[in-house]
């Protein structure tokens, strides 16, 4: 045991000490990335990107948002499953990581191109059209297939 004990101890000390790049990053996409200001007045988006996610899809949506430039066109709204209260935390981890920006949503966001908005855990979402401009109202419906939020729930609206 005393063997397994320090070998295990000399690998946490290698893995301590190594630079992790993200499988598609180099070191430079690693620094905070540059965002574009938002505003009030921000642009309408030429597409609204829908993603449903479930397990794995914290690491995959963290990829390919790290992906999208800053000037991206689209808007993109997300359902995860998720519990309330990890939302929030998860938008602000991928604000910090991605250059577009990304928040956890909240009745009456606009959608604006070049921003993220990630549903809250337990809360379902939808967008609705508005003459100023599309929506997210989010309701507290009951869960779909044990979900709340459901996916299947937010792509029949």
């Amino acid at each position: 045991m005393a063997d397994v004990a320090r070998q295990l101890i000399a690998k946490i000390k290698v893995a301590a000490e190594s630079k992790v790049v993200r499988p598609g990053s180099s070191q430079q996409t690693l620094l905070r990335p540059q965002k574009i200001e938002a505003s009030k007045y921000a642009p309408a988006p030429n597409r609204t990107i829908a993603i449903g996610i479930s397990t794995g899809g914290p690491q995959a949506l963290e990829f390919l948002l790290s992906q999208l430039p800053a000037e991206f066109p689209g808007t993109i709204v997300v359902v995860q499953h998720m519990p309330e209260g990890f939302t929030d935390m998860f938008a602000r981890r991928l604000d910090e990581l991605c250059a577009l920006r990304v928040k956890e949503a909240q009745s009456g966001d606009v959608l604006q191109a070049g921003r993220v908005l990630i549903c809250p855990g337990s809360r379902h979402m939808r967008v609705k059209r508005m003459p100023m401009g599309d929506i997210v109202v989010l309701n507290d419906d009951v869960p779909v297939n044990g979900h709340r939020p459901a996916s299947t729930s937010f792509f029949a609206a």
